[in-house]
């Protein structure tokens, strides 16, 4: 049987690279919330066959509830979760606002506890579980779009290990931290010349 992977953000640039390098040993189920036709361009271009685009508010727990619900009905397992989804501003202390600060606080922490706590649904003792987040190597260089970005990635790291140190006998709990990546969020930050 093959296994199903679940990425969080899939139709984005890491994400869809992730999905297309998974998709030969794994079921693909990316979340997309505004692009439905991105989400569907990403499957269309990987080579697996059990394959699905689920919509979700990322921000809101009954939205995530309700997307675990989805999978447990319609796959009998999954096996890797990938928290990749992920929001930034280039915006200055000064300058951010509220709303800012919830938005990048519930997508790049949050977001990332709940859908791990929800794949713990999935785990028990005798399956072979993974959780990847995806974090920033901004929480060294310090050099993102803002404070708050890098202060949510740098408790991506914390939650990581609490997470592996709780349920480490039945669930593999990962963070990979890439460099500035070229994408829709990074675009201020390369010259195009």
């Amino acid at each position: 049987m093959k296994k199903t992977a679940l990425i969080t953000g899939g139709n984005g640039t890491i994400g869809s690279a992730i999905a297309k390098k998974l998709s030969s040993d794994y079921n693909i189920i990316i979340t997309y919330n505004k692009s439905k036709s991105k989400a569907y361009n990403v499957l269309n271009n990987i080579n697996s066959n059990k394959n699905k685009i689920i919509k979700v508010d990322l921000s809101s727990l009954k939205s995530i509830k309700k997307m675990f619900a989805i999978i447990s009905k319609e796959y009998e397992t999954l096996d890797l979760l990938v928290n990749n989804a992920s929001f930034t501003k280039q915006i200055s202390v000064e300058d951010i606002d509220e709303s800012t600060i919830q938005k990048i606080i519930e997508l790049n922490f949050k977001s990332i506890f709940y859908c791990s706590r929800e794949f713990l649904n999935f785990c028990d003792k005798t399956n072979d579980k993974n959780i990847i987040n995806i974090g920033s190597n901004s929480v060294r260089t310090l050099n993102a779009s803002n404070m708050i970005y890098i202060a949510c990635k740098s408790a991506i790291e914390s939650l990581t290990k609490s997470f592996a140190k709780h349920y480490g006998e039945f669930v593999r709990v990962n963070c990979v931290n890439p460099g500035l990546v070229k994408s829709y969020l990074s675009k201020d930050f390369f010259d195009d010349r």
